[in-house]
Order: structure tokens, then C-alpha cells, then sequence
């Protein structure tokens, strides 16, 4: 069964592969190397997405690998704001960035998942969300380093 976290954040960002040029230099320049997998693909101007690993110091994965999806723009993540936060009681509505990490396997690389929820909060005010806990999920954020 697939678990996945949802962050809803304010980037300014106009572009899913601008949010994750932005991303990924910030992220790598803290903690354990990061193993980085962006394939050229076919997205909408407002989508991009990589996979992420910690390596273990050989070039390979210490754990399984994370995708990570990025979502931009107001109007582009309005279905998903408003099904989160109905009500706007979190005060994610007119989020312009979502980014999703779907969860799968025991395989999880969970330090490296608090390293990016970590990232997205000091970068982008991240309000975390899941479809079992709802905005519960966000009570477990990691401290930004």
C-alpha cells in the first residue's frame, strides 16, 4: 500500500523545474550526499520530479530511492488545496508550490524524507498533509536545521 505526504508551500516558484533547480543545490549542501535521478520527461511547464537517495558512500543508495514531485501554481493546485483544506482552518489556500513524496516499500530512506520536509518548511513555510492523518502529519515535521 502507498503512503504519500503532501506539502503544501508558498515558492513564488513559476515553474516545476525552476521550484526543483531551486531545491536540490540547497538540499545537497547539508547532511549525507544525496544520489540524484532527474530524467528528461515530458512535463506540463508546472510539474517536474527527480528520485533522491542517500548514498552510502560507493554511488549507491543506502536505502530506497524517494521521488519527488513538484507542483506549481495557484490555479494548478486549487482541486487539491481545496480537498485538503476545505475551510482554510491551516491557511494553505493560495499555496503556489505542492510537493508530493509517495512512500512505498519498507525500504524507506526516512532520514533522508525528514531531511527534505526539513528543507521544504525553511524554504517554503511547507504545511504538511496526508490522506489518513490529514493535517495531523504536520505535528511530526522535523526541526530546519
Amino acid at each position: 500500500m502507498a503512503y504519500s505526504l503532501t506539502f503544501f508551500c508558498r515558492s513564488e516558484q513559476e515553474k516545476g523545474s525552476t521550484a526543483l533547480a531551486s531545491f536540490l543545490p540547497k538540499l545537497t549542501e547539508t547532511g549525507d550526499r544525496v544520489l540524484i535521478k532527474h530524467l528528461a520527461a515530458d512535463y506540463a511547464d508546472q510539474v517536474d520530479a527527480c528520485e533522491l537517495a542517500t548514498d552510502n558512500d560507493s554511488e549507491m543508495p543506502a536505502a530506497g530511492w524517494l521521488v519527488l514531485q513538484f507542483y506549481v501554481g495557484v490555479r494548478y493546485n486549487a482541486d487539491s488545496v481545496i480537498r485538503a483544506g476545505p475551510d482554510d482552518e491551516h491557511g494553505i489556500w493560495g499555496s503556489d508550490l505542492q510537493a508530493e513524496l509517495p512512500l512505498t516499500g519498507s525500504d524507506t530512506d526516512w532520514p533522508l524524507v525528514n531531511r527534505i520536509w526539513a528543507l521544504l518548511v525553511t524554504l517554503w513555510q511547507a504545511i504538511a498533509w496526508d490522506e489518513m492523518s490529514g493535517f495531523e502529519a504536520d505535528k511530526d515535521a522535523p526541526r530546519p536545521t
